[in-house]
């Protein structure tokens, strides 16, 4: 009892010390407390379970609140018994906000006669409960963060565009976006805009601009489009070397002239191919079509085509088709008509129908070109100008013009069914200009009539034409030149009326080649070295260069008619010989000139008839190797017809008198020409021909630029005053003669009668005993060949002489006359 009091006494002094009740309570008392330790106020009486405080632990059940309880003190009096409480069942009942499954409770409060949490709202939760419980899960927002841009996709070649955010849609992110619009895209510029494709003739990028058009395709290699262009000729398909070509672009195919010229003239290469490169850029809107134009000129600047048919004066050209770019392979442009190289929009005259014929021509002047130039060595230096399709009535069929350097060839002889080209055309043509070139000049005299051969009164327009036939049959490579002539004939210089003789030279040339030369090498040097003029110097230039080899070239030459016949003819026409067909009727009428040949040998035998003529295949004059000469191409009628020919033009018409103006007629004359200027203190002397009266003055032709006087004075006269005519004043006459028998008339006063030598030695005009003596000792008078000298001599160095040594006959400074008059022509062999 005692320890129970004293237990009592501890607790009740514990709760003391623990402190004081809270207002309006009563002293805490342990309500099932352990070992008898009371409850604080602290811990105890806040109405709340606490488990474990120190060594104090609430025995209360954790649903209940802590009751608390006074102790009876022992100096306080007892209370009174208090009435029972009514039993609250809501107290300490909490009904907070709470989520369940799918539903959020809020508004609660408890049921007083439940005990239980009654809610005034329930909400469903379509995101489901938060994870506390205590609420609604905030929804996910399926677009959030979503942005729908316009977008490429290249895998799909397409363009989505105007996308919005479906929260519906499967997946997520960018999955979510519905596109309003979508376009096809051949190809993404990046994620979300199309690459302007430069060749589809598509608006990629939707600027309004497409392809080329387009800045974006400012650097696509398909917008700076190379065009390969292949130039062939219309008849063999051959290329075209070295042409000139213009290359147009333009947007629309019907209009030529909204073409523009893609940059400068271009020329093709040797395989008839060049290039151009067009900026397709500058082209509002495709399609872009483009054409080539060929200009018929070449890159060097040596050849020129015109096509006379135009009637313009200009270079000929023509166009190609209009074709579509891009063009992925060469475009061949055959120069044809019905062809794509050729078009009739742009060109309407004829030129279109002649295309192929010009193509061709140009192929074969270039062909010719390089054969100079690369098998030859020989560069040509100027340019030429070829006249095609030149009407009828203008000028000449097929010729070269030394003045101007051009080529002229007619309607007919330009057609590409003309057989004998291209060796008896365009080559032979181009030779001349080569021989132009080369010697600087025509060589013919004044009168001398082009392919005349043995009529003329020199052999120079045949060697001449016989170059023009050498060279393209050397390039030909065969044995026939231009298809009719075979050049291992045994022709004759006098043969078909004359017009032989260059086709007879141009034998002897062709067996000179190989036999003699050794080839077309040393033959070109020795032609370029000497630079004969006629037959005789290039004979005489030969047995100089190979004297091993005389019987060689002797054997040539004289088996092609080339040597001078002393033996006379018969003094009449025979068929055959050469004559001046004045009437051009094609037949020989009595007074029509000709030269005496003498009859053929075997002439039954050895003749045909070609219509009204009889050609007679045995040589006229057979060469007699005491007497003939070889080289000289003559008969006994001509034998200065190497060099000095006698055109009537030249003749000086004397009205000859003495002092009391009687006429004298029996004159012999000496011609002396003085020179001044470059050639200061030079003479030159020659016994005149006269002839009825008539003197033969012919200037000579210098190397230098010299100023010449003829002074005429009488030898078989003592006295007279001398004839004096300038250069100037022969030249006026012989292009204006006076009359049609002498170029101008002159009035000489003789003196009194006196004997003299003539240029043999001869005593003339005088008695016989009166010049008995006269020898070939007084004014020494240039001879140019042996027959002007005497019997037994011969002509070296201008002086005849009992012997042939010493210089060549005749110095070359004397060997040509003044060319005078109209323009003379080189044409070419006829066919």
């Amino acid at each position: 009892m005692r320890i129970a009091v004293i237990i009592f006494c501890l607790v009740f002094a514990g709760l003391a010390f623990a402190g004081s009740c809270p207002v309006g309570a009563k002293d805490c008392f342990l309500c099932g407390g352990v070992d008898g330790i009371p409850c604080s106020s602290s811990d105890s009486c806040s109405g709340k379970y606490v488990e474990g405080v120190g060594n104090v632990a609430c025995a209360c059940p954790q649903d209940k609140p802590c009751a608390c309880y006074c102790p009876y003190g022992g100096e306080q009096p007892p209370q009174p018994p208090q009435p029972p409480e009514e039993e609250d069942i809501c107290a300490g009942v909490s009904c907070p906000n709470t989520c369940t499954g799918t539903t959020f409770y809020s508004g609660g409060s408890c049921d007083p006669e439940t005990g239980r949490c009654a809610y005034g709202s329930r909400q469903t939760c379509e995101a489901g409960c938060n994870a506390q419980k205590t609420g609604c899960a905030t929804p996910v927002d399926e677009c959030a963060g979503v942005s729908c841009q316009d977008r490429c996709v290249d895998s799909e070649h397409k363009i989505y565009i105007n996308g919005t955010c479906d929260p519906d849609a499967p997946g997520s992110g960018a999955e979510k976006c519905v596109y309003a619009e979508t376009r096809s895209c051949q190809q993404c510029a990046d994620a979300s805009t199309c690459k302007e494709v430069c060749d589809n003739n598509i608006d990629d990028d939707a600027n309004g601009k497409a392809d080329c058009a387009d800045l974006a395709c400012a650097g696509d290699p398909y917008c700076k489009q190379t065009v390969q262009v292949k130039v062939l000729d219309g008849v063999h398909g051959n290329p075209l070397k070295r042409v000139a070509v213009n290359f147009y672009a333009g947007n629309s195919k019907e209009h030529p002239d909204l073409f523009v010229k893609q940059g400068d003239t271009k020329y093709t290469d040797e395989n008839g191919m060049v290039a151009f490169e067009v900026d397709m850029t500058k082209f509002n809107k495709p399609p872009v079509f483009a054409y080539a134009e060929v200009e018929f000129r070449d890159k060097d600047g040596m050849l020129e085509m015109r096509y006379d048919q135009l009637d313009k004066d200009g270079v000929a050209s023509i166009s190609s088709a209009k074709f579509q770019l891009p063009w992925d392979k060469p475009f061949e442009m055959t120069i044809a008509e019905g062809t794509p190289g050729v078009t009739t929009v742009s060109q309407a005259d004829n030129l279109v129908h002649d295309a192929d014929d010009i193509s061709l021509m140009y192929y074969n002047f270039i062909e010719i070109i390089d054969f100079y130039k690369n098998d030859i060595g020989y560069t040509p230096t100027s340019k030429v100008t070829v006249h095609t399709f030149t009407k009828e009535d203008e000028r000449c069929t097929c010729c070269y013009y030394y003045s101007s350097r051009e080529i002229v060839i007619d309607e007919k002889n330009s057609l590409k069914t003309d057989a004998t080209a291209p060796e008896n055309r365009e080559w032979h043509e181009y030779t001349h200009h080569v021989m132009d070139e080369l010697y600087g000049g025509p060589q013919r005299a004044a009168g001398e009539v082009n392919h005349a051969g043995y009529k003329n009164a020199r052999t120079t327009d045949s060697m001449e034409e016989s170059f023009a036939e050498l060279w393209p049959a050397v390039k030909g490579g065969d044995d026939i030149y231009g298809g009719y002539h075979p050049l291992n004939s045994l022709t004759k210089a006098w043969g078909s009326q004359g017009t032989d003789e260059e086709l007879a030279f141009l034998d002897v040339q062709w067996k000179l080649k190989d036999s003699v030369f050794g080839g077309k090498d040393k033959m070109w040097d020795f032609i370029a070295t000497n630079k004969p003029v006629t037959v005789k110097g290039y004979y005489d230039a030969l047995m100089y260069a190979y004297p091993q080899k005389h019987d060689t070239i002797d054997d040539i030459f004289v088996n092609h008619g080339f040597f001078r016949s002393k033996a006379k003819g018969n003094g009449k026409y025979d068929p055959g010989e050469p004559f001046w067909d004045t009437d051009e009727d094609g037949s020989y009428e009595s007074g029509e000139a000709y030269i005496d040949m003498g009859v053929p040998n075997d002439a039954i035998e050895s003749s045909y008839s070609v219509g009204s003529y009889t050609i007679y295949i045995s040589p006229f004059n057979p060469y007699n190797s005491g007497v003939d000469e070889i080289g000289t191409a003559s008969n006994y009628l001509r034998p200065a017809r190497e060099r000095r020919p006698l055109f009537w033009f030249n003749f000086v018409k004397l009205d000859a008198r003495d002092r009391s103006g009687n006429p004298v007629t029996d004159g012999a004359y000496k011609i002396t020409f003085e020179y001044s200027g470059n050639c200061e203190g030079r003479t030159f002397e020659q016994q005149a021909v006269v002839e009825d009266g008539k003197a033969y003055v012919m200037f000579p032709q210098d190397l230098d630029t010299c100023t010449i006087t003829a002074k005429i004075v009488p030898e078989n006269y003592e006295t007279a005053e001398p004839l004096v005519i300038t250069q100037e004043e022969h030249d006026n006459a012989v292009a204006m003669p006076a009359s049609s028998e002498y170029g101008m008339e002159k009035a000489i006063t003789l003196g009194a009668p006196r004997d003299f030598c003539n240029n043999d030695g001869r005593c003339d005009y005088g008695e016989s005993d009166a010049c008995g003596d006269c020898r070939y000792e007084g004014t020494t008078y240039e001879c140019l060949e042996d027959a002007e000298c005497g019997e037994g001599e011969y002509c070296v160095s201008g002086e005849c002489s009992t012997s042939r040594e010493g210089g060549a006959c005749c110095g070359s400074a004397f060997l040509l006359p003044l060319l005078l008059g109209a323009v003379l022509l080189f044409r070419r062999a006829p066919a």
